[in-house]
């Protein structure tokens, strides 16, 4: 139950700066963190990775963040309001600005799916947004 409400059907978004006292495990990546995030849902949802036009829709337009604040990045996205995303930031400063920009957004989704979609929207109000 923790996984399908916290990461399936939307985990905001998990924020993790490379300044803080949690560092990724050697090897891993955005995408990988965010793979192993959404776990058995993973394969469900579309890997937006950097460079794609997907990846800067939700980075820029969708979620408002600063690309260029952005060191390694992944999003999983489907529908209707399952989303993974991992971002590391170049530092605390842009973490910080990230965190509370994507708190933004996943009130505005709550917001949104609350009249039509009373479930999703109870969920997506669980989703995570980590520092």
């Amino acid at each position: 139950m923790r996984l399908r409400s916290a990461a399936a059907l939307l985990l905001a978004a998990l924020c993790l700066s490379g300044c803080g006292a949690w560092e990724a495990p050697e090897g891993w990546t955005a995408l990988a963190m965010a793979r192993e995030t959404a776990g058995e849902y993973a394969p469900e949802l579309a890997e937006l990775a950097p460079g794609s036009r997907l990846y800067q829709e939700y980075v820029q337009d969708i979620y408002g963040l600063d690309a260029a604040s952005i060191s390694d990045g992944a999003v999983l996205a489907g529908s209707p309001a399952m989303e993974a995303a991992v971002f590391r930031f170049t530092d605390a400063e842009a973490a910080e600005r990230a965190a509370y920009r994507l708190r933004e957004y996943r009130d505005a989704r709550v917001s949104a799916f609350s009249g039509y979609m009373p479930r999703e929207a109870e969920m997506i109000e669980q989703g995570l947004i980590c520092l």
